[in-house]
């Protein structure tokens, strides 16, 4: 059976704080394990158009999410959500792109 990525929609900005105050739950119910992810995405890129190539390709920021999503799966299956999610691309040459994305798994304590 296939492994269920992590749902995209439960990947925030927000912080972890505020996600819990909007669930009204404590932060203390959680461990927080920080996610990061380096993708270089020139395998995809060389297969395209040279006019089409840019770092910022809306196709390769989906990309990029879901392959963060795919790394939540596999290393954080329980997590409930990540916040504080933020990710940047780093072009070194016309084919060398970095995307860097990191974030907080909240992944719930379990209750005694």
């Amino acid at each position: 059976m296939a492994e269920k990525t992590f749902p995209l929609e439960k990947i925030l900005t927000a912080s972890a704080a505020e996600y819990c105050a909007s669930e009204g739950k404590n932060l203390s119910d959680y461990k927080l394990k920080g996610v990061f992810v380096v993708v270089s995405p020139t395998e995809s890129r060389a297969r395209q158009d040279e006019k089409l190539i840019s770092p910022l390709l809306t196709r390769e920021v989906y990309l990029q999410a879901r392959h963060f999503a795919e790394q939540i799966s596999k290393n954080h299956p329980d997590a409930e959500v990540v916040t504080n999610y933020n990710e940047s691309a780093v072009q070194n040459s016309q084919y060398d792109v970095r995307f860097y994305a990191r974030g907080t798994a909240l992944i719930p304590r379990k209750k005694p």
